[in-house]
């Protein structure tokens, strides 16, 4: 089971990266934000990357809360999700904002319900619910890690700020989630 997750994680989190399109000009090139003609900021490849991966975290992230949401057992469960699902869609979108002024096109991929879905197949009751939980704690540490070194090594300083001001609330998460996680499994099973 673990082992099933880990690779569902592992084919989700390469599967947005190469379907993302670049804007024109020479990567590296500042271009100035609102100006004439519509122009937007272009940014380093390492910048656009972390856009494309966090993208792909938040739609693995999102379809896996509206599941747990739907079938979660435990309450706590489901008011993690539904708290995923509220401060993941406010991240997500800021992020579209800086993805649509640099010029990074994120293509959202229509294969990520669909993995998500058949990673909690079969699953129900108190075994989804460990399952989900182990999910959101593992894609948490990975979200604080990319955060983090955004923030340190981010060449566009706007991202850079923007991944600094976006870190308490995925420590905030990762905090609940781990939390969550001890209870859960602590829980009596029927």
């Amino acid at each position: 089971m673990r082992r099933r997750l880990a690779q569902a994680a592992v084919i989700v989190s390469g599967m947005l990266l190469p379907a993302a399109v670049f804007g024109q000009g020479t990567p590296g090139t500042p271009r100035t934000p609102g100006a004439p003609g519509g122009m937007a900021v272009q940014v380093m490849a390492p910048d656009a990357a972390f856009v494309l991966r966090v993208a792909d975290h938040d739609a693995r992230r999102l379809e896996a809360a509206r599941l747990a949401g739907a079938r979660g057992l435990d309450a706590r469960v489901r008011a993690f999700a539904a708290r995923m699902v509220m401060d993941h869609t406010r991240i997500g979108a800021e992020l579209m904002i800086f993805a649509r002024t640099r010029s990074i096109v994120v293509k959202p991929d229509p294969g990520v319900a669909k993995l998500v879905a058949d990673t909690f197949a079969g699953m129900a009751g108190a075994r989804f619910d460990t399952a989900y939980v182990g999910l959101a704690v593992r894609d948490h540490e990975a979200s604080v890690a990319l955060f983090e070194e955004e923030s340190r090594v981010g060449s566009d300083a706007e991202l850079k700020a923007w991944a600094a001001r976006t870190l308490p609330t995925l420590r905030e998460h990762l905090r609940l989630a781990r939390d969550l996680q001890a209870s859960v499994t602590a829980a009596p099973h029927p």
